[in-house]
């Protein structure tokens, strides 16, 4: 179904403002979590772009970003799954140190769910990723290089930089088997310092659904609070820099054919409750601990 909002049209999914305001509930417990613990996180990607085109959500966008600097990330983890041990409406998927070092999802037990295009349901959540800072120095960035495509190819099977050499060697099972835990754990307990704050960049700490460039630290800091719809948030000091560095022209819209949710739907969640096996492989503990008195 297309929808027009502020004179842009998209495509309009089954009950997507109900999706919306609980994705806001959720940012809301987030930035009052990390304020009261001074956790410095931002809103990222397309939450970004829409605060600065829409103050607000992109019309047709049904998700939430947010980037942690990587020295408060394992931190804030830690702090958001004790969040979510006191209030059982909460959780957050968290992998394990030596296993990734990807997104983390906060969400909460929601009336909605949205179906995908898999024909499987996930759970309305927030994404979380760390961005790494390193001094800005020709051998830290080669360094760095090196370290995201290793992780790009044991989180998703690409070589982003095309190292032959390195893909062939990994291509050995027993060698990715036992190297994977010990190069993910020692990648995730670096960059957990930042001195030198004049002379930092930061980055995304693999290339899949990231930007490969660096973002000067006088982008992102110091750290300043806009409206998100109804709520204050955190943002980058510098959003139109920085916005720039994600996107080849943010300024303009997509195409129409890609004005469009990532879900097909969102279903009410009432008597007739999805089976557990329609629920995404990564969610269905949470799915059973949240739902467990539904199903």
């Amino acid at each position: 179904m297309e929808n027009i909002e502020n004179d842009i049209e998209f495509k309009y999914i089954k009950n997507l403002e109900f999706a919306k305001q609980e994705l806001l509930n959720i940012l809301k417990t987030i930035d009052e979590i990390f304020d009261n613990n001074k956790i410095d996180y931002w809103i990222d990607a397309g939450t970004l772009l829409g605060a600065y085109r829409n103050n607000g959500f992109i019309p047709w966008d049904d998700d939430i970003d947010i980037s942690v600097n990587k020295k408060d990330y394992l931190r804030a983890c830690y702090i958001l799954n004790n969040y979510t041990k006191k209030h059982k409406d909460y959780y957050l998927l968290y992998k394990p140190i030596t296993t990734k070092q990807n997104c983390n999802y906060f969400g909460s037990k929601s009336k909605y769910l949205p179906l995908m295009k898999n024909n499987n349901y996930n759970l309305i959540k927030v994404d979380i990723r760390p961005i790494n800072f390193i001094v800005n120095n020709e051998k830290q960035r080669k360094r760095a290089e090196k370290r995201r495509n290793l992780a790009n190819i044991f989180l998703y099977n690409k070589n982003h930089n095309n190292d032959v050499k390195m893909e062939n060697i990994l291509r050995l099972k027993y060698i990715r088997y036992l190297f994977k835990p010990i190069f993910i754990l020692i990648y995730n307990l670096l960059y957990i310092k930042n001195s030198n704050k004049d002379k930092l960049i930061g980055f995304h700490p693999y290339y899949e659904y990231s930007t490969s460039k660096y973002i000067d630290y006088d982008i992102i800091y110091p750290l300043k609070k806009i409206e998100f719809e109804n709520i204050n948030v955190n943002s980058p000091n510098n959003i139109k820099e920085y916005l720039s560095l994600l996107y080849d022209d943010f300024e303009q819209l997509p195409e129409k054919s890609k004005r469009c949710p990532d879900a097909v739907q969102y279903d009410k969640i009432e008597n007739d409750h999805p089976k557990i096996e329609r629920i995404n492989q990564a969610f269905r503990k949470i799915y059973k601990r949240l739902y467990e008195k539904d199903i």
